[in-house]
């Protein structure tokens, strides 16, 4: 099994350091060193904003074309209404929440702590309270409802508490993060519908990045405690444009702290920050950011990264995508960095796939 790991996913043969174009049998970006600070997406709470506007523009336009609601999306066990009924409910949940009006959110709370039974009885007692509506109603409510969060929460401070008692028993997220979160929301359950409705979903690497900080903030939350029961590990996490951070499992816990100089068992390097957040939400395998070369390790202990999926919940509520199907969904965004160069966003766009030149005619559909 090791072998076969460190045989899809290269690493150091020897020392803790990072790869180079010389003891990797992959390249990496531009040739430059990991210890380079390559153009690195600082988080900025009002970029954050306007990306969740911006983003959920796209979204209502998504839901509006939507001609079959009630089809199942792909690797989901919601149909499309329902999961654009989500996305409105999780906006409108974080508005009462930054106005401190949880409460009536907390009749759909079931008495657990398990993060993933938690979060999937919360949205399965939402859906079914919230009345079926058409996409064009859905659409308008749910642009409606990301503008009065952006009203609710204009002049809070980054780092202000808001309470998410649906996360856990008096738990509270700084309010750049929950940003984030609802940002990821609209890219994942966009990206979703887009592949349900056979439509192209371009995630801009810049709004990946940003996506990226709500599951960060996530990881001690939705730690699995049982897979994590005696396991102690360190992790470094290394996303192309995106400061490093460090994962510390112990005994059934998780934290996450800058790099900093620390002992680190085994380090996750990913060049695509689209690939690895589509990964960690569970929308593509493991296996297919591999095979394409946007996901390697390096360190002491490289095989320990097969096992850093397994140890944590989905951030979301979805089902894990089938390999097949996985790969398949994946090549949907092939093709986006041949589109950046053409519509003139540069190096910002993300996108998966070696078919991209071949996809280039294709740039100006954004689905």
């Amino acid at each position: 099994m090791i072998g076969a790991w460190t045989g899809l996913i290269p690493a150091i043969p020897h020392g803790d350091g990072p790869p180079s174009p010389i003891t990797t049998s992959r390249p990496n970006w531009n040739g430059e060193p990991w210890s380079a600070n390559v153009s690195v997406v600082p988080l900025d709470h009002q970029v954050s904003r306007r990306a969740l506007r911006d983003h959920t523009r796209r979204t209502v336009e998504l839901i509006a074309a939507i001609d079959d609601p009630d089809r199942r999306v792909d690797g989901l066990d919601w149909s499309l209404r329902e999961t654009a009924t989500h996305l409105l409910i999780a906006v409108r949940g974080c508005t009462d929440s930054v106005r401190g009006d949880a409460a009536r959110w907390r009749s759909h709370i079931p008495d657990t702590q398990v993060y993933r039974d938690r979060m999937t009885a919360v949205a399965a007692s939402t859906l079914a309270a919230e009345p079926k509506r058409d996409p064009v109603a859905l659409a308008g409510l749910l642009g409606e409802a990301v503008d009065e969060f952006l009203a609710a929460s204009e002049g809070f401070r980054p780092n202000a508490r808001i309470t998410t008692p649906w996360y856990g028993d008096d738990l509270a997220l700084p309010l750049n993060a929950l940003t984030c979160l609802l940002l990821g929301e609209q890219v994942i359950h966009g990206y979703d519908l887009a592949r349900t409705m056979r439509r192209r979903w371009i995630i801009e690497r810049a709004d990946a990045l940003l996506a990226l900080h709500g599951p960060m903030v996530m990881l001690p939350i939705a730690i699995d405690r049982a897979a994590a029961a005696g396991v102690r590990v360190v992790y470094a996490v290394h996303v192309r444009g995106a400061a490093p951070f460090v994962v510390r499992i112990h005994d059934g816990s998780a934290t996450v702290e800058p790099l900093d100089g620390q002992s680190i068992d085994c380090h996750l390097g990913a060049l695509d920050p689209a690939a690895f957040l589509l990964l960690g939400y569970g929308r593509v395998s493991q296996w297919s950011v591999i095979g394409r070369g946007r996901l390697f390790t390096w360190g002491r202990k490289p095989w320990l990264a097969l096992r850093f999926r397994q140890l944590f919940f989905d951030p979301g509520c979805a089902r894990l995508a089938h390999p097949r199907e996985a790969w398949r969904a994946s090549t949907l965004l092939a093709g986006t960095e041949d589109c950046s160069s053409r519509s003139g966003s540069g190096p910002e766009s993300s996108g998966l796939g070696p078919r991209a030149s071949a996809s280039a005619g294709r740039c100006g559909r954004r689905g």
